[in-house]
């Protein structure tokens, strides 16, 4: 009787016990402060803590972002974490052609430039044509007349873990006014990891941005 009783005491001590929720995961990335995103669901900058939950869920679709690294999308799975309390560490790459570009006002966009009055024609463009070779050595079209300077593309490569990229840029300038005399200025930026269709790329080489500083600095109106 005395067995029966212990037994049945188990059983309720068993069935009235609190079970142990499952602990957080703390997730952490290197460089820190990247966008943490879990199934769809934002979870802000790392690090942060969220309830990976093997019990309902095999596995869940993880990416992170930050500017200038490379987009990391993983498969998490129980064998992913480690640690007690659980960890999960996210290891971005940098991007050589983040580091070799800036930002720039005519990145891909038409930029007024508005030139001071006192410098002639003639010098205008001797000093447009002076400053875009310096950056761009050919020209694929330039015409005084009108105004017009498109210069060939040119472009470089980078080798990184994820394979191959390209990145190229070309300049074009022409008249977009006579009174004042105002010029539309624009570095297109593309980039491409195949070769066959290219994307803009919304920073430009920094010789590049250099090129639209002194076209200002030399006969912009500030």
């Amino acid at each position: 009787m005395r067995i029966r009783l212990l037994v049945l005491v188990v059983v309720l001590l068993t069935g009235c016990a609190t079970p142990v929720p499952t602990p957080e995961t703390q997730i952490t990335t290197t460089p820190e402060e990247a966008s943490i995103n879990i199934d769809g669901q934002d979870l802000g900058t790392s690090p942060v803590s969220f309830l990976l939950d093997f019990t309902t869920n095999d596995e869940y679709a993880l990416v992170a972002k930050k500017e200038g690294y490379f987009t990391e999308s993983k498969t998490i799975t129980s064998a992913s974490v480690t640690g007690d309390p659980p960890t999960l560490h996210i290891q971005l790459q940098a991007s050589p052609m983040w580091q070799a570009t800036t930002v720039s006002p005519a990145t891909n966009e038409w930029m007024s430039l508005i030139v001071n009055p006192e410098i002639g024609d003639a010098e205008i463009w001797q000093r447009m044509v002076d400053a875009t070779t310096k950056r761009f050595p050919e020209l694929e079209e330039f015409d005084y007349n009108s105004g017009y300077i498109k210069s060939v593309l040119k472009g470089k490569r980078f080798d990184t873990p994820r394979g191959e990229f390209r990145l190229r840029s070309r300049f074009i300038a022409a008249v977009a006014s006579e009174d004042p005399l105002t010029y539309k200025i624009k570095l297109i930026s593309e980039w491409t990891d195949k070769g066959i269709q290219w994307y803009p790329y919304n920073r430009v080489f920094v010789e590049d941005s250099l090129l639209i500083k002194e076209l200002i600095d030399r006969f912009g109106v500030r």
